[in-house]
């Protein structure tokens, strides 16, 4: 129980950090353009 909970909080942390990843990705496009 604990291990799936751990691994649902796992995945949404690294879908939080994709996100950021993401957004820094366009934004240093956008600079350089």
């Amino acid at each position: 129980m604990d291990d799936k909970h751990s691994r649902k909080v796992q995945t949404a942390v690294n879908v939080l950090v994709a996100d950021k990843v993401v957004k820094i990705l366009l934004y240093f496009l956008k600079a350089l353009v």
